[in-house]
């Protein structure tokens, strides 16, 4: 008997002292990860100003700096573009206390899609610079497994937005969500708080339309989807919202007819961007090919002339496929790879990829064809 209550003795001893020696490691792990980090007492401070939803909201701060886009790199809307910058970066950049020198509390730019909505969205965020951050809100940020967690993140977007003097949200109704509202300073902090950020739209590769969120509603709708949606629109102009928070929600949607009317009575500047004519076109290309080198034989008028119905996007597409073509037959001919980069586009460059985007009549008519014929 003594011999078992020395062992247990033993025993208990040892599993005080591992969880003493477990304990001192714990805390003392924490403290040094506590002084490694340079950025613990902004992170502190940030949790007790923005509640967890916030931060949430906030790990997607862009400030314009962040933005490479201006309004020299879009081409052929100049009179939308300067009615645009009246409507919205003046009254940013004034910040009268006029009641009625205010920019408007929505935006819609609609149009085909390929005709730089999204470009322009970027150009405001870079312009607005000072005057403005911006939040680059994606729906799924918005989306929470737990009950009544979606319309905390909908207030939230709205309450981190009040926190400072201003704010532009940026919407995209037809292919995501973007917003606007806070300092640099706080930005690079918020980063680093949360890095929960969203997929990429800048993911450029996922598309979230009107009809996926602030579509027309419908009593066929998720009850959650209807309970967000409510509170988004409360907090934006309702009995909710916050008469001397200024936000500015510019939404891009390729499908205006889709989105909700209630969406478009916030949304009183509306701007259609329509395909580009033959003006349009050549300035366009103009600015896709100010940095190129272009043989004495092009015409951008003249090809501009051609390209019927292509948007901005497809005239992007263009100039790829003429530098495509252009290396393709260099190499065809010998030349050495290296000496590639230095050859200028030429007409052929661009009749030739004329020809090949001209393809895709072949690939709407299967379109047709399998619509009539399959089951």
């Amino acid at each position: 008997m003594d011999q078992n209550a020395v062992t247990l003795r033993s025993a208990a001893f040892l599993a005080v002292r591992l969880a003493v020696a477990c304990i001192c490691s714990f805390f003392t792990a924490k403290m040094i990860c506590k002084y490694l980090d340079p950025t613990y007492s902004e992170k502190k401070s940030a949790r007790r100003r923005l509640t967890d939803y916030e931060l949430q909201i906030a790990s997607q701060i862009v400030v314009g700096d962040e933005s490479d886009v201006t309004w020299n790199d879009i081409g052929g809307y100049d009179d939308l573009l300067a009615e645009l910058k009246d409507t919205v970066i003046l009254p940013l950049k004034l910040r009268s206390s006029s009641t009625f020198l205010q920019p408007p509390k929505g935006v819609l730019l609609y149009g085909p899609p390929g005709c730089g909505k999204t470009l322009i969205a970027r150009a405001v965020a870079k312009d607005a610079g000072n005057s403005a951050s911006f939040i680059n809100l994606d729906i799924s940020s918005l989306t929470d497994k737990w009950y009544g967690e979606s319309e905390k993140l909908a207030a939230a977007v709205f309450s981190l937005v009040s926190l400072n003097w201003f704010s532009i949200e940026k919407l995209k109704l037809c292919r995501h969500c973007r917003l606007k509202k806070y300092n640099q300073q706080l930005f690079s902090l918020m980063k680093s708080v949360n890095k929960n950020v969203r997929l990429s739209a800048q993911c450029e590769k996922a598309f979230f339309f009107a009809d996926a969120f602030l579509r027309v509603r419908e009593s066929r709708d998720h009850e959650v989807t209807a309970m967000m949606k409510a509170q988004f629109l409360s907090n934006w102009d309702g009995f909710a919202s916050d008469r001397n928070c200024r936000v500015v929600i510019i939404g891009a949607s390729n499908r205006p007819l889709d989105v909700d009317p209630a969406i478009l009575r916030r949304m009183p500047s509306r701007f259609c961007l329509n395909l580009p004519d033959e003006k349009q076109r050549a300035k366009v290309l103009q600015v896709l090919l100010r940095d190129e080198q272009l043989h004495a034989d092009v015409n951008l008028e003249e090809i501009a002339a051609q390209c019927q119905l292509f948007s901005c996007s497809d005239l992007s597409e263009l100039c790829r496929l003429a530098a495509v073509t252009r290396v393709q037959e260099q190499l065809r001919s010998g030349a050495n790879i290296d000496e590639l980069n230095g050859q200028p586009f030429r007409l052929a460059d661009f009749k030739t990829a004329l020809a090949r985007m001209k393809r895709d009549d072949d690939f709407n008519q299967c379109i047709d064809l399998n619509g009539a014929f399959s089951e």
